[in-house]
């Protein structure tokens, strides 16, 4: 009788195990797709591969080393979600904010992903150091351009959310 209350419990937990969802991260607001993307689905994207990125802060000091990394433009989730600017005279208006599990936010507007480099630059990681990231939560925002890293530098993202201004 004990070996089968036993065995039944150890398969209680392996399903309960099995059944663990990964991670998800969520695209939404003013956009005509709404997202909810595990890392799996982050790989089969465009994926962008880097070296030697350094989380620095607005002092000077390296607060983390990244020695190899991988991921997807930010830009090419928004553009993925698509946008609805019912009046391209106000594209200006439009933002995109990244949101980690802490609370930490970031804003970028739709100028600088669009008219300039750090559209291409922001990247939602799912590795780093070959790794699946995990000690930070399954994704995180660098910003390859900047010169004080952390200050756009978000771990465990929950959320991208695009909005406008009012």
């Amino acid at each position: 009788m004990k070996k089968a209350v036993i065995m039944l419990v150890l398969a209680a937990f392996n399903a309960a195990a099995q059944k663990k969802e990964s991670p998800k991260l969520k695209v939404s607001g003013l956009v005509e797709n709404t997202m909810t993307l595990s890392a799996e689905e982050l790989k089969a994207k465009k994926v962008v591969s880097g070296k030697a990125f350094k989380v620095v802060s607005t002092e000077g000091q390296v607060k983390k080393t990244i020695a190899a990394f991988r991921g997807v433009s930010l830009k090419s989730l928004v553009d993925e979600a698509k946008i609805v600017i019912p009046n391209p005279k106000e594209r200006g208006q439009f933002y995109v904010s990244v949101t980690g599990a802490d609370g930490h936010k970031v804003i970028f507007s739709w100028s600088e992903l669009y008219n300039g480099t750090a559209g291409d630059k922001a990247l939602v990681l799912f590795e780093e150091n070959s790794q699946p990231i995990a000690k930070d939560g399954s994704f995180s925002l660098i910003t390859t351009t900047d010169i004080f890293t952390e200050t756009r530098y978000v771990k465990s993202i929950k959320n991208i959310e695009i909005g406008k201004i009012r």
